[in-house]
């Protein structure tokens, strides 16, 4: 059986191998690594939270933090698939555009759960830097395994920054290239 401590640490590599993965073939359309703040009812926690663009309409976005509240010494991590809504809109300092999508999400370690979010958000990337903030709600349903049959529904919201490295939209923000990662 495997080691309850090894389960999170098998869990982060996959989210951000992911993430990175599929991020890849698509190198020139962004890459980025942040923090993320993240609240529920449940739970709250801050992490580190990464987006790669695929294509120039979709975003493959993970995040993976310890939660704190309800559930006492948990780690929450989730991996979603984001559709980019219209060009958005340019503020003078930069282009603010919208997204939504499905997504997967996971607690690990007091109890196991599995469960499915669909964030909805805006991001803001600042002309010539590399540099974008985010803000997301997304309602949520988890089953957890370790308890008799249950599940639960909330609502989160969370908040982050990221920085893209070099090569992605993000970085070209000032080049006038549209913005397509989370």
């Amino acid at each position: 059986m495997l080691s309850r401590y090894f389960v999170p640490k098998l869990l982060t590599l996959i989210v951000f191998s992911l993430v990175s993965a599929l991020a890849r073939p698509a190198a020139a359309g962004g890459f980025g690594m942040g923090l993320l703040v993240q609240a529920s009812p449940f739970y709250s926690g801050a992490g580190l939270s990464m987006a790669g663009s695929i294509g120039d309409k979709f975003t493959l976005a993970g995040a993976v933090l310890p939660a704190f509240g309800d559930f006492r010494d948990q780690l929450y991590g989730h991996v979603d698939f984001l559709f980019d809504l219209g060009e958005g809109f340019e503020t003078g300092g930069g282009p603010i555009k919208f997204y939504f999508g499905p997504g997967v999400r996971f607690l690990v370690l007091d109890i196991d759960g599995i469960g499915a979010r669909v964030p909805v958000g805006m991001k803001y990337n600042i002309n010539d830097t590399a540099v974008e903030f985010f803000v997301e709600a997304a309602p949520a349903i988890d089953f957890f395994i370790d308890m008799p049959p249950t599940y639960q529904i909330e609502f989160q919201g969370g908040m982050g920054i990221r920085y893209y490295f070099a090569g992605s939209k993000a970085n070209k923000a000032g080049s006038g290239s549209s913005q397509s990662a989370k």
